[in-house]
């Protein structure tokens, strides 16, 4: 009778790991995969936003552009550059 208890400890215990370390590696599997996923969202996130970066700095150049706001300055605000008779020089104090 305790030969078969013990038989029969040992098969559950056995039977208990088994399950134990099969949950657990399915549970592992599921983790990298989530992981695998996160990675990849990161990657196109990172993609989004260098594509945002290049585009804003092509804007700044844009923007900076000298010949690009003096043609603003004349055109939409009504800008001259003054005759150099017109034109007065500062001394800095």
């Amino acid at each position: 009778m305790r030969r078969l208890l013990k038989s029969n400890l040992g098969l559950t215990l056995l039977g208990l790991s088994v399950l134990a370390l099969t949950f657990f590696s399915l549970w592992e599997r599921n983790r990298i995969i989530r992981t695998g996923y996160e990675i990849e969202r990161i990657k196109r996130e990172n993609n989004l936003l260098r594509r945002a970066h290049q585009e804003l700095l092509a804007e700044r150049e844009s923007l900076s552009n000298l010949s690009r706001i003096e043609q603003i300055a004349e055109k939409r605000l009504g800008m001259v550059i003054p005759k150099p008779e017109k034109q007065r020089l500062l001394e800095e104090k």
